[in-house]
């Protein structure tokens, strides 16, 4: 059966076709099939759009130097910060150490009430529970992945995009840090598992290299004289 128009009449099918696909472009509408990932497509939107959150999560190094601003006097961490938006509900399921931020936060707020600005301009002022969190190294280790696995429960794609042999022993840390449970660490075990020949030649290369710059510590050092 043909490709007929709102009156009945029959219609050329591929002139219709090419006619959709010029609407398309000329409208710059994006159509999307419901066999799209459809959590990769709630990660993009959640973790950086405060719309459909209820908390933000502020993440710096817990190893970054500070410095004193002349403005205002007050230290900033100035190696990395990342702004991240998120649920309460998926943080404090996985993390008591999360459950405790957010059990401060409320005790807090249950004697002074303060509203969060955003600062984004083109966003309406929302009210945020905000919690400024210091892990290990949150670029190296992808702190976004493993946010992702908080939410979505995605392990595979934690493994895949998220854990690296380079990175796996900061994964570690910051599991420990958080307080993940058993879930997080089974997933360590087994990425450890399907690549400990590559993580054991990567932990005697740090020692090697670790042997090495204390001996030329050493060398560096004056002699005493006896």
């Amino acid at each position: 059966m043909g490709v007929r128009d709102r009156g009945g009449r029959k219609i050329n099918s591929r002139s219709h076709r090419l006619h959709s696909r010029q609407k398309k472009k000329k409208t710059g509408m994006k159509f999307t099939s419901p066999s799209q990932n459809l959590s990769s497509l709630k990660h993009h939107h959640l973790y950086y759009n405060p719309e459909p959150a209820d908390c933000r999560l502020i993440i710096t190094d817990i190893n970054a130097k500070e410095r004193k601003d002349n403005n205002d006097g007050l230290s900033h961490d100035y190696e990395f910060r990342q702004v991240f938006y998120a649920h309460k509900s998926n943080l404090i399921k996985k993390s008591p150490c999360f459950r405790r931020f957010f059990e401060k936060l409320e005790e807090a707020q249950s004697t002074t009430t303060t509203t969060t600005k955003s600062n984004c301009e083109n966003i309406e002022k929302h009210q945020w529970q905000e919690i400024h969190l210091r892990i290990v190294q949150p670029e190296l280790a992808r702190f976004d992945e493993m946010l992702h696995w908080i939410e979505t429960g995605d392990s595979k794609r934690w493994i895949v995009k998220g854990i690296t042999v380079e990175n796996f022993h900061i994964v570690v840390q910051n599991i420990n840090l958080l307080e993940l449970g058993w879930e997080a660490k089974s997933i360590c075990v087994g990425f450890r598992n399907a690549y400990h020949d590559w993580l054991e030649i990567r932990r005697r290369g740090e020692m090697a290299e670790h042997k090495s710059r204390k001996i030329e510590e050493i060398k560096k050092r004056p002699m005493r004289l006896l």
